[in-house]
């Protein structure tokens, strides 16, 4: 993909812009993006913790998770920031949709060097 496009007869935007909401596209632009090395501007970064942060405060601390019979939920606990070894738990499952749930549980970025991709990326699932 490219980092900059030209909107018909508008000025050139940036893809990296948060839509809201946010689509699959986007996440797996942004994920792409952060295998490729590439950075988010600062303003991106805030937009999509405040769109997670409106969301988040609409639910409780703790929720039940319901899993129907015969259905399965892929359950992810002390990814340390491992931001490689996420995208391999979602080559091998799949990646993370209504029709496939994740459940990301703990410890997600305490060790690792990828810590701000791990974030943002659950935080876009």
């Amino acid at each position: 993909f490219s980092l900059t496009y030209q909107r018909a007869g508008g000025p050139r935007a940036d893809p990296f812009d948060v839509p809201n909401p946010v689509t699959p596209e986007y996440a797996i632009m942004l994920i792409d993006a952060f295998r490729e090395s590439k950075r988010l501007k600062i303003s991106q970064v805030n937009a999509i913790l405040s769109q997670s942060r409106k969301l988040l405060e609409t639910l409780a601390n703790i929720i039940e998770v319901n899993v129907p019979e015969g259905k399965e939920i892929t359950i992810v606990g002390d990814t340390h920031g491992q931001f490689f070894d996420v995208l391999n738990l979602f080559t091998l499952n799949g990646p993370p949709s209504n029709e496939n749930p994740y459940l990301f549980n703990g410890d997600w970025v305490d060790r690792g060097s990828f810590g701000t991709e791990v974030t943002i990326t659950y935080l876009q699932q």
